[in-house]
């Protein structure tokens, strides 16, 4: 620990000497074995080793390892080794080996329609990185490079950035203190991490989870280190692929599949919306969604049906009254909407702030806000949350509580399925779609995202005990508004 400034390093100062990661290096005086004065500085000899943070941080396997060259670079790079050598922090950090970078699936081709896969390479001679791009069969369809222009780089850093977001975790792997699986990651993603047949751990991204294939970490590949520990890995671990939209709609394909009922209120609610200042494929995202990560309960069939019978409005139902009606065009549209804004609000209570997986972090009787907002108050309406490593249970404005159903074999599908929704550009590498275009066949980078959690409940959720009544009373009043006189 060499410093350059003698005035700055003398012992009254000693507390205000830094090290290699602008952190207190911790040195005192009592560590000082003998002071040698020389002709141009002073030696202090000390009673102890002050390792640099490079050293001792999670990153430390990537500076004695020929096959961590990608890693290396990327977290250099694009800044996260000033997050990664905060020794204030406890880290689980996935370090992916050269090999794991061979096979990315590319996100905004599987939005597009056409699957393609990324092969990431470092070129010594340059310094940097360039992309292999390929199809699904293989074939190479172009390169792009780091150092060749502005947006190539643009699009490599775009998705090197997600990707180690997502191999961050602020928290310790520790599968045997409490039952703990489901861990969130830097990018607001979640992992999952269970113990595997041998002596390590399998984990999942949400990819993972999607095609069953986790990824492996030897016990021989976990690294402690003075802030945490590297898992060291040699596949990558992806977020989901799938939208809420999308997996949803896989369990609501026919009558009588459990999300039918409230992914068809979803659609007729127009909570799922195509933004139309980003580009996006055939998919749509939830009109709630922010950039953040959520929670959605999916009310079984037959109490959405119960709920119907006891005031809640539908479309089929809207437009019997307007054919009954004769409606003009404008009417009808007019009508519609605000049977559209009742079936939103109710949709919306079921939609909260923040992801809460059984198995994740363990929640007490917390609140969150709901896509519902109280118009009277100006404020989101809430909902109360108990979750731990075997149950969870939320309860609603009516006092109501309403639990998940835990079947192990049915995790990732009635419970804890993990979901991304996903919105790009249209080429501009520098932000978002212009007002005229949002075709995704033009997009490089993804622009922005959310991520959700969904569980089946057995009933529906209502901020008020009264709240089927007043639907049914705004219903009496609309028509009586717009019936034929």
């Amino acid at each position: 620990h060499m410093k350059s400034s003698f005035v700055s390093t003398v012992p009254s100062k000693f507390d205000q000497v830094k090290n290699d990661a602008q952190i207190d290096m911790g040195v005192k005086m009592d560590n000082i074995v003998r002071p040698v004065l020389c002709c141009n500085g002073v030696v202090y000899i000390t009673d102890s080793v002050y390792a640099p943070v490079s050293y001792v941080a999670v990153t430390a396997p990537t500076l004695v390892n020929d096959d961590m060259n990608l890693i290396r670079w990327a977290t250099e790079k694009y800044g996260f080794l000033a997050y990664l050598y905060s020794m204030d922090s406890y880290y689980s950090f996935i370090l992916p080996v050269d090999e794991a970078f061979t096979r990315y699936l590319d996100p905004i081709s599987v939005a597009k329609g056409e699957p393609e896969y990324w092969s990431f390479k470092y070129d010594d001679e340059h310094k940097s990185v360039e992309v292999i791009v390929t199809d699904e069969s293989g074939k190479e369809k172009e390169t792009l490079q780091a150092w060749a222009n502005s947006e190539q780089a643009l699009m490599i850093q775009n998705r090197l950035e997600d990707l180690i977001d997502q191999h961050i975790i602020v928290d310790d792997f520790d599968l045997s203190a409490n039952g703990k699986y489901y861990y969130q990651t830097k990018g607001k993603g979640t992992v999952k991490v269970l113990p595997n047949a041998g002596d390590g751990l399998n984990i999942y991204g949400g990819y993972q989870l999607e095609q069953g294939i986790p990824v492996p970490v030897p016990q021989a590949k976990i690294n402690p280190a003075g802030n945490g520990k590297s898992y060291i890995v040699s596949s990558l671990t992806q977020t989901p692929m799938k939208s809420v939209y999308s997996a949803m709609g896989e369990q609501a394909a026919s009558e009588d599949a459990p999300y039918y009922q409230f992914y068809k209120l979803m659609k007729e609610s127009n909570a799922f919306v195509k933004d139309d200042t980003y580009a996006m494929s055939d998919d749509w995202t939830v009109d709630v969604f922010n950039t953040y990560h959520y929670t959605i309960y999916v009310p079984s069939n037959d109490s959405v049906l119960a709920a119907i019978k006891h005031g809640l409005p539908t479309i089929e139902q809207a437009n019997e009254f307007v054919k009954e009606n004769n409606l003009t065009s404008a009417k009808k549209e007019e009508y519609l909407d605000s049977i559209r804004a009742i079936l939103h609000d109710f949709v919306c209570y079921h939609i909260h702030d923040n992801s809460v997986y059984i198995g994740g972090t363990e929640v007490k009787d917390a609140e969150y806000q709901t896509g519902t907002m109280n118009m009277d108050e100006r404020v989101f309406r809430r909902v109360r949350v108990n979750a731990d490593y075997s149950s969870l249970t939320v309860v609603d404005g009516a006092g109501r509580s309403h639990s998940v159903k835990v079947i192990p074999e049915n995790e990732g599908v009635y419970y804890n399925l993990m979901t991304r929704d996903y919105l790009f550009n249209d080429g501009d590498t520098g932000g978002r779609v212009d007002e005229k275009d949002s075709n995704i066949s033009n997009s490089k980078c993804i622009e922005t995202s959310s991520f959700a959690v969904i569980h089946a409940i057995n009933d529906v959720l209502l901020y008020d005990s009264a709240q089927l009544e007043t639907y049914k009373s705004r219903v009496a009043q609309l028509q009586e508004k717009f019936k034929k006189k």
